[in-house]
């Protein structure tokens, strides 16, 4: 049961999960918070 020919013998199962994987990273993507000016505080030498 080598991962490339069952990768060969179902090519749709394979493109679903790619699917899947994709559909799940832009999702994640998109709930990240990201601020458009954070609160910066600068070191200072004294």
């Amino acid at each position: 049961m080598n991962i490339t020919n069952e990768s060969i013998k179902r090519p749709v199962a394979i493109t679903v999960l790619i699917f899947a994987a994709i559909v799940i990273g832009v999702f994640g993507f998109t709930q990240l918070p990201v601020n458009l000016l954070p609160d910066i505080t600068y070191p200072l030498v004294k």
